[in-house]
């Protein structure tokens, strides 16, 4: 009698991680233009929470700069022109990681340009990975912000501090990694602020980042007027909000 055996792979219990952007005030329009990468890659199985390098990334993995020696990058991918929507990137990241549109907070605003979705893991991609080695993937795009002004303070007026206004929510979920794993996840928000001199790029300085490893809500307001912050030179400027998530993975010990 022949008995053929057909593997399972185990399901996952749930997203990774959840993720909500909402701009609560009037926006440009429905959609805007992103660059976006991604990156898998494996390293020695006794990191986690330090899988990922300060100051590495999706988008510094895919540029192969900064790189651990053991750092070995298994599938690394950037798109530029990506338009971001109300369910942010959705579809396959890279081998590892999988997003699906999310949910909104039930006390959320209705605005034009919001998104939200759920990061979960893709075990068949996860399963590659090599004994001894610990897996990880990180995913990261910049959207353009709102249009920022030049208004400098005039005496005995005012002072035009124009705001625009977000909320950032998010759940961590690590315990829902894959049966006989383990996972680290953390999420980093940053609006970074580039200066210009007419059409010359003069610096770029973050006015705000954050990085989340629990669950978190948090709103932020974010001066429109380019005068409003101390680090600006120029008579321009223009900003970008920054995601990037990543998460590390590393077999449970019998």
């Amino acid at each position: 009698m022949l008995t053929t055996i057909t593997p399972v792979v185990p399901a996952v219990a749930g997203p990774l991680l959840k993720f909500a952007i909402i701009e609560t005030t009037a926006a440009l329009g429905a959609q805007r233009s992103a660059t976006y990468s991604a990156c898998d890659a494996d390293r020695p199985e006794k990191y986690l929470a330090d899988f990922w390098p300060p100051e590495l990334s999706a988008g510094t993995c895919y540029g192969a700069a900064g790189v651990p020696s053991d750092f070995y990058s298994s599938a690394r991918l950037f798109l530029g022109g990506v338009l971001i929507d109300k369910d942010g990137v959705v579809g396959r990241i890279a081998g590892l990681t999988d997003t699906a549109p999310g949910v909104f907070p039930v006390d959320a605003p209705a605005t034009p340009v919001s998104m939200s979705y759920e990061a979960s893991t893709n075990v068949v991609g996860l399963a590659r990975t090599p004994l001894g080695r610990g897996a990880g993937a990180s995913m990261a795009y910049r959207i353009p912000g709102y249009r920022m002004v030049y208004m400098p303070d005039v005496m005995g007026l005012p002072p035009q501090r124009p705001k625009a206004s977000y909320r950032i929510v998010g759940a961590v979920t690590p315990q829902n990694a894959p049966p006989g794993w383990e996972a680290y996840v953390e999420t980093l928000v940053q609006f970074d602020v580039a200066t210009y001199t007419g059409s010359s790029f003069n610096s770029r300085f973050t006015a705000y980042s954050k990085k989340f490893t629990t669950d978190f809500s948090e709103d932020f307001e974010f001066d429109l007027n380019a005068v409003a912050h101390s680090q600006f030179t120029g008579d321009q400027a223009a900003y970008e909000i920054a995601v990037i998530h990543q998460v590390a993975y590393r077999r449970k010990s019998n």
